[in-house]
């Protein structure tokens, strides 16, 4: 299998004066899978938009298999050409089981009529192949809506073979699976890409060098690099404008670097019972001291990655009791936000106080010990672990009596 089965030349499009994607170029090849990376803003989620008909492109082609021009085809022509797109959020039938969600994605183009028929025996020869490939052909006859997040996003990606998707557009496919699901999806994208060719957004950097091949690094919205994931991970300009200087490998969601000031996203907050919310003691920290006050305080608080600065001179206060909601589009700093609060990323200019604190300079482990947790998009839980003893592993480092442990992680079972 070779030649192009897509082609993407100097395409260009944007919103409101800014430009999302700059004459960009791409090829994705016949039984090819190809990982495409950036920070958030960087297009990748536009150019998904322009190949599948979303998004008119002001200039540039996009031609799929050799032939047909995409550009001014609505998105119902294109799917029917072969091109298949997954969502980050799964969509599927949950009412249906596995196999009529199959089925059904099966029947696909074949008019009403074949929709409403009982389903053919072709077509129940290839669900079969396809429940097969995707590892639900043990779970043919389950309700869709009771499977897991990893099985519904198995059963989506099932849904576009079942419809003979030539080329599958795959939007963070892994996002929010446990580490055994993530290892079966990269596996399973390997064997699709034997017979198909597959386009990966995605942003875990693991999974990318455990089961990329060819990865794409959109930046601004041109093309930064292309070239094997071993090259393309410790390229240094890749390094300075995703990955960041020192950042760990993983399931890090990391916003796009800018050199000038970011839009700050839009907050709104709502008090919730005060009963309900239990405000955490100080913990003493090295070189950390302070009283409680039972208030998260950020003044003017500046951070991003490498030299730029991808958020700038926020401010806000959280009390003991209140929910703060910090709303955004991708790229304004949402997640560095949450990261420079963590001390994950360093505060290059303001502060950070908890409970009258100051935990600016802080390491991570001193913010948590003074009542800090940070929930990223990944799961950090351990899987050959119980949840009660999940729940113990979060006590370590309290210091707490046996009574006390009990009576927390039974009280962690009771709210959950």
């Amino acid at each position: 299998m070779s030649g192009a089965i897509l082609e993407v030349r100097g395409v260009t499009v944007g919103f409101d004066g800014f430009t999302v994607l700059d004459g960009l170029d791409l090829t994705i090849t016949r039984g090819e899978l190809r990982f495409l990376i950036g920070p958030n803003g960087a297009g990748k989620t536009t150019l998904l938009d322009i190949i599948t008909g979303r998004t008119r492109p002001a200039s540039g082609t996009v031609v799929f298999d050799g032939r047909v021009s995409l550009v001014g085809k609505d998105e119902s022509s294109i799917a029917r050409l072969g091109i298949g797109r997954k969502f980050q959020t799964p969509s599927v039938f949950g009412s249906l089981t596995v196999v009529e969600n199959i089925e059904l994605a099966a029947s696909v183009g074949g008019g009403v009529g074949a929709l409403l028929a009982k389903p053919s025996d072709p077509v129940r020869v290839r669900s079969r192949s396809v429940m097969e490939m995707v590892g639900l052909d043990g779970r043919a006859s389950t309700e869709a809506s009771t499977l897991s997040h990893g099985e519904r996003q198995w059963l989506e990606i099932g849904m576009l073979l079942a419809q003979d998707a030539q080329l599958l557009l795959l939007d963070e496919p892994v996002a929010g699976m446990t580490r055994a699901e993530r290892d079966r999806t990269g596996e399973m994208l390997v064997r699709i890409a034997e017979t198909r060719s597959v386009l990966v957004v995605e942003h875990d950097m693991t999974f990318l060098r455990q089961f990329g091949r060819e990865v794409t690094v959109l930046h601004l919205g041109r093309t930064l690099i292309e070239g094997p994931v071993e090259v393309v991970s410790t390229d240094p300009k890749v390094i300075e404008v995703y990955l960041g200087r020192g950042a760990r490998s993983g399931n890090d969601d990391m916003p796009e670097p800018r050199t000038s000031e970011a839009v700050p996203g839009a907050t709104a907050q709502s008090e919730v019972p005060t009963e309900k919310v239990v405000a955490r003691s100080a913990s003493s920290a090295p070189g950390v001291q302070g009283t409680q006050h039972g208030r998260l305080t950020v003044s003017r608080l500046s951070s991003g990655y490498g030299q730029g600065l991808t958020i700038r001179d926020i401010s806000f206060e959280v009390d003991t009791g209140q929910v703060l909601c910090v709303l955004g589009r991708n790229g304004v700093g949402k997640s560095t936000l949450l990261r420079a609060v963590m001390g994950t990323l360093p505060a290059l200019e303001g502060s950070i106080t908890v409970h009258g604190t100051d935990l600016t300079t802080a390491p991570p482990h001193a913010r948590a010990q003074n009542g800090i947790a940070y929930v990223p998009q990944g799961r950090g839980i351990f899987p050959r672990l119980t949840v009660t003893e999940n729940l113990v592993m979060g006590l370590e480092g309290m210091v707490v009596g046996p009574r006390d442990s009990e009576h927390r992680v039974g009280a962690m079972h009771a709210r959950f």
